[in-house]
């Protein structure tokens, strides 16, 4: 095979070499001065060589001289709504072959696959726009074999640690419910606030550990998850710093003393002597 001249490409799947320029200035289009295609041709698809460049086309009207590797420019848009006059069999197979990158395509919908296909020929414009000649068959091509050497199943563990801070309204009702209980009164301002930070001096101290083991397929998709958390104060561990809160205010003992001697002259006035 001779070798074509320089600014020539030689298309993979046979036939006369090109200039990617001449096929610009068709649909006109301008060049850089270095014979590459320049980025006024962004929103154009580049000459599409070989057999694989568009393999989903070649059932269509016109598809002949695709066969024989011709090289054809066309629109990004004209292109990309070249989904639209698919038959069913050419968007299955579209469907399934991205199902081999991500099982998802399996069951996406018609519009979805349209984007899809859509993004790969804007990525063969920007491709071509930069001199390289990929179609969006190739580019799926590609995608296809990287994913192939891959797999993403497995398990994978994850640690968090959150620290959980009580709220003023809920700490007040926590320290109320004691300080009534053991001093036989309400918290004066300064109590209130005195329990919430001793309670979130605790909380800080003592922060909620969640581990989370997600199981994933060989294409990442979840298939099961599950989560465990230790630590923290928790609404019992709240309560017994309220407690010892009320116990350690001189008026505890006072109050559990007449509170003791007033139960025992009950009982005797009861039981009459």
């Amino acid at each position: 095979m001779s070798t074509p001249s320089p600014g020539l490409v030689q298309p993979p799947g046979g036939g006369q070499p090109f200039d990617p320029n001449d096929f610009i200035s068709n649909f006109g289009q301008t060049t850089a001065p270095t014979g590459k295609p320049s980025t006024a041709t962004k929103d154009r698809y580049g000459p599409l060589s070989g057999v694989q460049r568009w393999r989903y086309a070649t059932d269509q009207p016109g598809s002949e001289e695709l066969r024989m590797g011709a090289p054809q420019l066309m629109g990004v848009e004209q292109l990309s709504s070249e989904y639209y006059n698919w038959d069913q069999k050419q968007k299955d197979r579209f469907r399934a072959r991205l199902g081999l990158i991500n099982k998802n395509a399996l069951t996406a919908s018609d519009s979805d696959l349209a984007k899809t296909w859509a993004d790969y020929v804007q990525q063969s414009a920007n491709y071509f726009s930069a001199g390289v000649t990929l179609s969006p068959d190739d580019i799926l091509d590609k995608d296809i074999a990287a994913r192939s050497t891959q797999s993403l199943a497995g398990t994978k563990t994850t640690t968090t640690t959150d620290t959980n801070l009580t709220s003023r309204q809920d700490s007040d009702a926590i320290f109320n419910s004691a300080a009534k209980a053991l001093l036989g009164r309400a918290p004066t301002p300064e109590e209130y606030a005195a329990f919430q930070g001793t309670l979130n001096s605790a909380e800080a101290a003592n922060p909620v550990q969640a581990t989370t083991t997600t199981t994933t397929d060989e294409f990442g998709n979840a298939v099961s998850s599950s989560r465990t958390s230790t630590g923290g104060i928790g609404a019992g561990g709240a309560q017994l710093l309220a407690q010892q809160a009320a116990q350690a205010n001189p008026e505890y003992g006072a109050y559990q003393a007449a509170t003791t001697y007033w139960n025992a002259a009950m009982q005797m006035i009861q039981r009459g002597y």
